[in-house]
């Protein structure tokens, strides 16, 4: 595919291509004492984000704008008739920002996407940061069940009554 430029809507000195790449746009000027300034046209290096996602700082008014590529991408070369907010990396590779790799999405289809994809990662029992229990904590719970009260296998393993009904009844730890 033939790399494509498009201006950047709001940032007249730069242009986004359709393989998601950036450029300054050559540039030449006078400032107010005569000093003449010549730039050339350059690829702007791309940073990225906390979570990975592709970054770079555009100057518009004498002041930093920081954008994400994939939506630098998207806006300029992908339709959305039905105005939806979030990009989709369509192969989950966020380094990806070809304009044939990202589609328009929801939050519900795109969380739905990642969850599919194996992108989302569950906080189910040990991996959630608030758990006190263990998978083999609940499996030996469940083990107990018509040997002891709920509340003496409750302060066993000094959680609330509630929490061991919970898990008796399989309406939490349901992953085990």
């Amino acid at each position: 595919m033939e790399e494509k430029w498009v201006d950047i809507l709001g940032f007249t000195r730069y242009q986004v291509s359709n393989i998601g790449r950036i450029k300054r746009k050559e540039l030449s000027f006078i400032d107010s004492i005569g000093r003449v300034y010549c730039h050339k046209e350059r690829i702007i290096r791309q940073g990225n984000d906390k979570d990975g996602y592709q970054l770079v700082g555009l100057i518009n008014n004498h002041k930093l704008h920081t954008r994400k590529v994939h939506r630098l991408v998207a806006q300029a070369f992908i339709d959305n008739p039905d105005n939806r907010p979030m990009i989709n990396h369509k192969d989950t590779n966020i380094k990806n920002n070809h304009c044939g790799n990202l589609e328009w999405a929801t939050a519900k289809e795109n969380g739905r996407h990642a969850v599919i994809n194996g992108l989302y990662d569950f906080f189910r029992g040990n991996k959630h940061p608030l758990s006190h229990l263990s998978d083999d904590d609940v499996i030996n719970i469940r083990s107990l069940e018509g040997q002891m009260s709920q509340l003496e296998i409750s302060k066993i393993y000094n959680v609330h009554q509630t929490t061991i009904s919970e898990i008796l009844r399989h309406n939490t730890w349901t992953h085990l």
